[in-house]
């Protein structure tokens, strides 16, 4: 199962629309690009948003979990060691710790064929996890037990907030573990692979002399 910011936002891009044009957010952008607009206008710069922001709404929170968990200085350690020792399991328990992910792009506003204005959209994702019992073998993560997960998210612009919502899911729904998942980067895992082969061939002469 996926779930992305749209479905936890409840917003198609339709809805975000209506919430522009409706919800009084265009008339700070009219005003910031300092040019007037007709009632058509007001709708096609609602739409340009609207389509620019769903792009980024589509993005999965499984993967921006998972993203974070990779960067994660315990699980990449017990990762690395998973590796060197292909028999090994690693059992890492973390407390509560927070994943934070932030996406900006940009809209180039044009008129009479001239750049009026730049707008910049901020989709900014913040996971609150209350505890992750992660078991690593082969630099994957097997298994996952978490506690509380709290997601808040924020659709924004210079000027003010556009959606926004906190609440709670469960990882097990949103992160597919299945075989596991690569806590480490291809080229990593093959470094680690090769310290861990020479290694084992330092041991060997030591051991025949």
């Amino acid at each position: 199962m996926t779930l992305s910011a749209r479905t936890f936002l409840a917003a198609d891009q339709g809805a975000l629309i209506q919430s522009l044009v409706r919800g009084g957010s265009l008339g700070p952008m009219v005003d910031a690009i300092g040019v007037r607009m007709s009632g058509p206008g007001l709708v096609a710069l609602g739409r340009e948003v609207a389509t620019a922001a769903d792009s980024l709404l589509g993005l999965d929170l499984g993967t921006m979990l998972t993203a974070g968990w990779r960067t994660h200085r315990a699980l990449r350690a017990a990762a690395q060691a998973t590796v060197a020792d292909p028999e090994a399991t690693e059992v890492v328990e973390l407390a509560s710790h927070r994943i934070t992910s932030t996406y900006q792009p940009r809209i180039d506003i044009y008129v009479n064929d001239e750049k009026a204005y730049e707008l910049q959209l901020t989709l900014s994702v913040r996971f609150d996890v209350h505890s992750l019992l992660a078991t690593v073998r082969l630099a994957h993560a097997v298994e996952l037990r978490c506690g509380q997960l709290d997601v808040t998210i924020q659709l924004s612009w210079s000027g003010g907030t556009l959606l926004e919502r906190r609440g709670q899911i469960e990882a097990p729904l949103v992160v597919p573990v299945g075989a596991g998942f690569a806590l480490l980067a291809t080229t990593e895992t093959q470094a680690a692979q090769f310290r861990g082969s020479s290694r084992v061939g330092e041991a060997g002469v030591s051991h025949s002399s």
